[in-house]
């Protein structure tokens, strides 16, 4: 933000555990929330179906995760078994065949063995009101794969944390979309709001994979939603942006980009409002040591 820099090695995992290790010695109370797109995207994901990714997630003690369009892109089965558990009865999905050979070099059993060979599941909670099941044989909706919201608290405030995830995998490959089917939210979100108030949130913050200019537009016309964290759109906003919404009231709205920097907002909460808050990006440059721990995982 202070003209042109050019940087070694910026992002990653490694710099990113150190970045949220230094928040948490500031502030042990901090929250740590996650938007997706976070298990696909280099050759390191692809061949190991994501795991290349997981395994360092699974350390990183994240509170809410809500995925993003190419946490669909080892398809439906993938998915499920990742972040939803398996199958609604909660059974765990054999992986099809061209699936289990890519696993081959990385896990066990694979590819005869359809049980033991599967993905590595997410130890975090990940929530999406806009994500249900759906029946191709009887093309009929049915109820959320995950939590529409998880419930939080933080120094006695309760916070409420909603997930919106993408609404653009149908127009991605065909296979990702099978047994699923996805709303923008905004007709649900109101309810969810709600719901969550009606259960004591003090804070209403939506993670959403819409994109920014989705996201402001949510902000503006939903009363309710104290925080935006926005992605998908990969942008970066070096200060909050502030949204006020047609019914009164505003939110802050934020995006971080991608793993080449950390967001940090603080709030200050009085008589469960708002009253102030404070954004900073923190950059994963140069500067920022990898964690020896992580980096033993990525090794």
């Amino acid at each position: 933000f202070e003209g042109d820099r050019y940087q070694n090695y910026s992002g990653g995992l490694t710099k990113m555990a150190t970045a949220i290790k230094q928040v948490r010695e500031d502030d042990p109370d901090a929250l740590l929330l996650m938007v997706g797109d976070t298990t696909h995207g280099s050759a390191e994901t692809l061949f190991t179906m994501g795991d290349a990714v997981m395994n360092g997630l699974n350390t990183l003690e994240i509170d809410v995760f809500t995925p993003g369009n190419w946490d669909f892109g080892h398809g439906p089965r993938a998915f499920r078994n990742r972040f939803a558990g398996g199958d609604p009865m909660g059974n765990l999905l054999p992986l099809p065949p061209n699936n289990r050979t890519t696993l081959s070099a990385t896990k066990p059993g694979c590819p005869a063995d359809p049980v033991t060979c599967n993905v590595t599941a997410a130890t975090f909670d990940t929530v999406a009101l806009n994500l249900y099941n759906y029946n191709e044989a009887a093309r009929k909706m049915g109820p959320r794969v995950l939590p529409p919201y998880k419930m939080l608290e933080a120094k006695g405030v309760k916070v409420a944390v909603l997930g919106i995830t993408t609404d653009v995998v149908p127009q991605q490959a065909a296979t990702f979309n099978i047994g699923f089917r996805f709303t923008m939210g905004f007709n649900e979100l109101p309810g969810i709001i709600a719901d969550a108030k009606d259960a004591g949130a003090d804070v209403i913050v939506v993670q959403s994979e819409l994109g920014l200019a989705k996201n402001l537009q949510l902000a503006k016309e939903i009363p309710g939603i104290d925080v935006m964290f926005s992605g998908h759109t990969h942008e970066r906003t070096p200060e909050a942006l502030i949204v006020k919404q047609n019914m009164g009231g505003k939110t802050i709205v934020t995006e971080a980009g991608e793993d080449t920097h950390l967001g940090r907002l603080e709030l200050t909460v009085k008589n469960g409002a708002v009253e102030s808050y404070d954004w900073e990006m923190i950059e994963i440059d140069d500067a920022m040591p990898e964690d020896p721990a992580m980096l033993a995982i990525v090794t």
